[in-house]
């Protein structure tokens, strides 16, 4: 039997353990998969078991998805652009980071019909996630980023790593209390903070005020399935968007990238998100 973990702290919100349990049953797969809450004292241990053979591959979440990147052997190329590592591969002993958020994104963008081209995007937060996000928005010739982030500081150096992939794309960081002059009428707000996260939760890392209908929301968020934040959006008539199709993707990418073919073309994807949903309800 094959055995894969997500690690984080924390990690008890995580649908991860349902998504890979569903994709192997669809593939008949002996495997097993769970989900760790570490601490960062904890990374080095969790890999030598790694090394061991004792885990087949590992998921990595908030937050560790920068810190993981100095305990590992090598780090692909996308990832290393990143600056983030969410997937963890063992080839002989040896520890491989990858990162498979920006396709995720990429692919929830696809599925969505959603067009970032020329448009200009305001990202919230600047963590792991963030860094997956604008990778992608780079890609796909964004106009304008502006990143709204309670560190000033922490956005701005997140900036700074993306000057030799950024080619045409404007960045601009901003404090909270600026967000308005950049909300134009067609603007995509994406959430990459943890606000929001879990049912529990009732708080929106933005003001209702700051929408209105001609804006798109994009919660990287899954659960819950419908967070404050894309319920401020939906009462103001915005398009909203939750992090479900990412999770999905990122988490059929891992896979491929663990056994090495893409397996992930044989899984029903509509019977798959019908299981994540029926668990988040």
């Amino acid at each position: 039997m094959f055995n894969f973990s997500l690690i984080g702290h924390p990690v008890s919100h995580s649908l991860s353990p349902v998504l890979h349990t569903e994709i192997f049953r669809q593939l008949g797969i002996d495997a097993k998969y769970s989900a760790i809450d570490v601490q960062r004292e904890e990374i080095y241990q969790i890999l030598q078991k790694m090394r061991l053979g004792e885990i087949n591959g590992l998921n990595v979440t908030i937050p560790h998805k920068t810190e993981i990147m100095h305990f590992l052997d090598e780090i692909n190329v996308k990832a290393k652009q990143i600056g983030a590592v969410n997937c963890v591969v063992n080839r002989n002993k040896l520890l491989l980071g990858y990162n498979t958020d920006w396709y995720g994104f990429s692919m929830l963008l696809k599925n969505n019909g959603i067009n970032v081209h020329n448009k200009t995007v305001i990202i919230l937060g600047a963590g792991g996630v963030a860094k997956s996000i604008i990778y992608t928005l780079l890609r796909e010739g964004v106009g304008m980023i502006v990143i709204v982030n309670r560190t000033i500081e922490r956005a701005t150096k997140l900036i700074r790593s993306f000057e030799t992939v950024n080619r045409n794309s404007k960045l601009l960081v901003l404090p909270m209390e600026d967000i308005s002059s950049h909300l134009m009428a067609d603007t995509i707000i994406i959430n990459c903070t943890s606000v929001g996260m879990t049912p529990k939760t009732n708080k929106s890392p933005i003001e209702k005020n700051l929408i209105n209908e001609h804006h798109t929301l994009i919660d990287t968020i899954y659960n819950p399935i419908e967070s404050k934040f894309l319920k401020l959006g939906k009462e103001c008539g915005a398009i909203t968007i939750n992090g479900l199709d990412m999770f999905i993707c990122q988490g059929l990418a891992s896979i491929e990238l663990w056994f090495g073919e893409p397996i992930s073309e044989r899984v029903n994807f509509e019977q798959l998100k019908e299981r994540l949903l029926d668990n988040l309800q």
